[in-house]
């Protein structure tokens, strides 16, 4: 009761802590959600496949960036027994021009759209079948403003070749990675051949033939199988190459994201200025509330009362301010989530364990910046009560 009265007294005073508080919460949540939605995304179209092993050259940095292998690799997996079924899988660099002649860096996935194993949870099986028509690709509706684009109809050149939008899919984008542009196998390669002049025709829509190049072969084993033993049968089979689980290339794709740039320092860098801004705002509060009641803190001391008895009151006050501050960067850090997950396709994941952290975090950040009260309380001398 007394550490809300003592807080609660100067109603001015504990608006500015709480508005602090909510400022540090908000920003350590919202670079903590940042981080743990970038994690997610980088490894976005590996988690929504249904291969068990992908099979790649041993050359590759992560999934978006690998050395290319023959066409051919795909049929010879797929006269393995123990392989129930295979399929190829294109990621390449490209550029887009839209309409006004303006151009956007992509990646174009190349896929088989009669094809199970890279079917995303986010793109139907009507809308991949559309991929078979020439010159057709999907793309994640965030990204129509970067493309110049309005929707479905939509159309644009890659490599000169015309290419018309006939679907849209939603969360396949990761955060980092350059637009993602869906299309069928035939026309990746189309679209992946060495450009042609302005003016010129394209190379003409034919399927792969076994010295074409391809990133991945994406493999579904049978059911007795083990994978260490499947990546080592592959590996057998296709000189130069790598296998890999589909968690295995989840987690080495997210390793080179977050140990080769510099993005998980810059993240943490941010929520480490969020706790010490905290820190500052509720030491500063709880202090001035302290050096306000000095003789009332005087008086309890000359009655007899203990340490602990100041060590609880201050406590006390900086939990209620965790707590308030806590309650209310969260509510707004679950708003600014949702509104840039669906206005700017960028995921900020707060999780439950999320949430729970950086509560841990705000009362320790508090009960630290009690700390310089605690001191102030517990070294006043009894007879300031008597002074003038």
């Amino acid at each position: 009761m007394l550490a809300r009265k003592n807080l609660l007294e100067d109603r001015a005073r504990f608006l500015v802590a709480l508005a602090g508080i909510t400022f540090a919460v908000c920003l350590v949540t919202i670079q903590t959600g940042i981080y743990n939605g970038f994690v997610k995304s980088s490894g976005i179209i590996i988690d929504d496949s249904s291969a068990d092993v992908w099979l790649s050259s041993k050359e590759m940095l992560n999934v978006e960036i690998a050395f290319p292998m023959p066409y051919g690799a795909l049929r010879a997996v797929r006269k393995l027994h123990s392989v129930a079924s295979a399929e190829a899988l294109i990621i390449r660099a490209a550029i887009w021009r839209n309409g006004e002649n303006a151009i956007e860096p992509i990646r174009v996935v190349g896929v088989d759209p009669d094809g199970a194993l890279f079917a995303s949870k986010n793109i139907s099986r009507a809308d991949a079948l559309k991929l078979k028509a020439p010159d057709t690709a999907i793309v994640d509706a965030a990204n129509l403003k970067a493309l110049g684009i309005t929707g479905v109809g939509g159309h644009g050149t890659i490599d000169n070749r015309d290419v018309r939008i006939v679907a849209l899919t939603h969360g396949t984008q990761p955060i980092i990675s350059a637009t993602f542009v869906f299309t069928s196998l035939e026309s990746a390669k189309v679209y992946l051949s060495p450009p042609t002049l302005k003016g010129e025709p394209p190379p003409p829509r034919v399927s792969l033939k076994d010295r074409d190049l391809i990133s991945y072969v994406l493999v579904k084993m049978r059911r007795y199988m083990d994978p260490a033993l499947m990546k080592q049968l592959l590996e057998g089979t296709i000189p130069n190459s790598q296998g890999y689980t589909a968690a295995e290339m989840a987690q080495h794709t997210r390793s080179y994201w977050l140990g080769r740039t510099g993005v998980g320092f810059i993240l943490s860098l941010g929520a480490l200025v969020g706790i010490f801004v905290g820190m500052v705002v509720v030491g500063q509060i709880l202090y001035t509330s302290v050096s306000e009641h000095i003789k009332e803190y005087g008086t309890l001391k000359a009655m007899g009362a203990s340490d602990w008895l100041f060590y609880r009151l201050i406590a006390m006050q900086a939990v209620i301010i965790a707590a308030t501050g806590f309650i209310a960067g969260t509510v707004l850090c679950l708003w600014l989530a949702w509104w840039t997950s669906t206005h700017r396709n960028t995921l900020i994941l707060i999780t439950p364990v999320t949430a729970l952290e950086v509560f841990a975090v705000t009362l320790a950040m508090c009960t630290i910046a009690g700390l310089f009260a605690i001191h102030r309380v517990t070294s006043v001398d009894p007879a300031i009560v008597f002074k003038a």
